[in-house]
Order: C-alpha cells, then sequence, then structure tokens
C-alpha cells in the first residue's frame, strides 16, 4: 500500500513539474494524458524494482 501511494505522488509531482516546466495546463481527456500517464507507470514500476540500467 506504501509503495501506491509513494507512486501516486511521484505521478502527482512529475504533471505538477511538466505544467509548471511548460506553463500548460495537461487535458486530462486527451489519449495523449492518457498516454503519458502509461508511460510513467512503467517508469515509476522500474523505478521500484531497480531495472533502470541500460540491460
Amino acid at each position: 500500500m506504501e509503495r501506491t501511494m509513494q507512486s501516486v505522488k511521484m505521478l502527482k509531482d512529475i504533471f505538477n513539474l511538466i505544467q509548471y516546466s511548460f506553463d500548460m495546463q495537461l487535458n486530462k481527456n486527451s489519449i495523449h494524458y492518457v498516454r503519458l500517464v502509461t508511460h510513467l507507470q512503467f517508469f515509476i514500476q522500474r523505478l521500484h524494482e531497480g531495472r533502470l540500467g541500460n540491460s
């Protein structure tokens, strides 16, 4: 459960960083948003599992 809460917080932080850096709002109804969420979820999963290397 703690890992899930960490992942959700990381997602929120990443989205806030993107919106702040690019001075834009992300459209949560967009297919691009859904795709970004999917990529970030897999990134966070690899991060937790320690699989971020080139192998």
